[in-house]
């Protein structure tokens, strides 16, 4: 009498004989029978490569590509921001007339007063530009990589330092028009001149760090409001 079994290795040993050709073996001793024994290698090894996991979609997809992109865009127009004027003025009256103002990095403009120096807001406005490139680069990896939420809360926590920098640098930007622009008015009552006067410009250099800021707050709430689903929780160094 022929049978045919079909079994599975469970347990190769050293001459790659498994416990289930042995009990076959016996099996087929004790019954005085004839089987053809198929064995099945159904087993996984425990080192074979896994499949990778598909890419994020959906909204966190989305997110760990667009806070980036913000950081970037915020560090992009700090930096042109320290390369654009922070006011000009036009005064005419009877005897005078002056063109000028300042840059980000203190310059006068007016050619007449070349030893004149305003705030150099173009030095904070490179520390924000660091810190937002600097976080553009670490996001990739807090959102691409299974990294702990120490990691995650840090990141946080620099990026909202360097909007709130940023925020205070803006602000002694618009106190400091305001204060030229009054002194500037000041001057041109005193002068009594009905035929003269003064103009005022609001330079290119704070609509470039407004746009900053926007972009850095927006990196924010993409970073903090929801944060990203499948990070680890901590995990010891």
């Amino acid at each position: 009498m022929t049978a045919t079994v079909r079994a599975g290795y469970d347990n190769v040993d050293a001459v790659g004989m498994g416990i289930w050709r042995r009990q076959c073996q016996t099996a087929a001793m004790a019954g005085q029978q004839r089987y053809e024994v198929e064995f099945v290698d159904d087993s996984t090894p425990a080192h074979a490569p896994q499949p990778a996991e598909p890419a994020a979609a959906g909204p966190d997809g989305r997110r760990a590509v667009a806070a980036p992109v913000a950081w970037i865009a915020a560090a992009v127009l700090s930096v042109l921001a320290t390369f654009q004027s922070i006011f000009t003025y036009r005064f005419t009256g009877a005897s005078i007339t002056s063109t000028g103002g300042y840059d980000a990095w203190g310059h006068s403009l007016d050619t007449q007063l070349p030893g004149e120096h305003g705030p150099r807001y173009a030095l904070l406005l490179w520390v924000c530009a660091a810190a937002f490139a600097l976080l553009a680069a670490a996001l990739r990896a807090v959102f691409s990589a299974r990294v702990g939420r120490w990691t995650r809360r840090h990141a946080s926590a620099v990026g909202l330092c360097a909007t709130t920098l940023l925020v205070g640098t803006l602000a002694g930007v618009a106190l400091g028009i305001e204060s030229s622009f009054a002194s500037y008015r000041a001057l041109s009552a005193t002068l009594q001149d009905a035929n003269g006067g003064v103009h005022l410009t609001i330079g290119v250099s704070l609509w470039f760090g407004l746009g900053s800021l926007t972009c850095a707050v927006a990196a924010l709430v993409l970073q903090i409001w929801r944060p990203p689903t499948g990070i680890a929780a901590d995990q010891p160094a």
